[in-house]
């Protein structure tokens, strides 16, 4: 895929974040519907609305991968974006763990970060019209020109990685 096409994408993901709607595989980005700080990173980063945190692929569909996993409460644990989000505001929200495989919060828990998540992010997807297209390579292409602050892999212009990780690492250390 060319530059030209992963600026495209980019351009179209940033105009178009959006409540759920596709069906078939596609490439999405969750950004943020209002300006954010996170705080517990550093006082250096303040997020602008329509940003772009996040980047992610779904062979399936929206309601299996998005709405299914990272907006539904319960399932942190098999959600990257959930857990870097709930270790990130885990102090601002008071959010108390559970003792599981990696961690995730109680329930009470999960549905106040599920709260914070509808009300400051957003959602926008560029589905692929061939279906041979490696959505891998466009994926990590798009993070590498992005560097969406919670993509942590393939993502070696992210400044925030190490801290993220801490944390998160502080999560998974305190649910056991």
């Amino acid at each position: 895929m060319k530059d030209t096409d992963t600026k495209k994408i980019l351009e179209h993901l940033k105009k178009n974040l959006k409540s759920f709607v596709p069906t078939k595989p596609f490439i999405y980005a969750i950004g943020v519907t209002n300006a954010l700080e996170f705080p517990l990173i550093s006082t250096e980063v303040r997020i602008k609305p329509n940003d772009i945190i996040y980047i992610g692929i779904t062979k399936k569909n929206q309601t299996s991968r998005i709405g299914n996993t990272h907006f539904e409460s319960g399932k942190t644990e098999s959600s990257t974006l959930r857990r870097s989000l709930g270790a990130i505001l885990r102090e601002e929200l008071k959010l108390k763990l559970t003792p599981h495989t990696n961690y995730k919060f109680t329930p009470e828990c999960e549905i106040k970060l599920t709260k914070w998540m509808i009300d400051n992010l957003s959602v926008s997807y560029w589905e692929l019209d061939d279906s041979k297209s490696d959505l891998g390579a466009t994926e990590r292409k798009i993070i590498e020109q992005e560097c969406p602050i919670l993509n942590l892999q393939n993502n070696l212009n992210n400044l925030w990685k190490k801290k993220i990780e801490e944390l998160r690492n502080d999560c998974r250390d305190s649910a056991k």
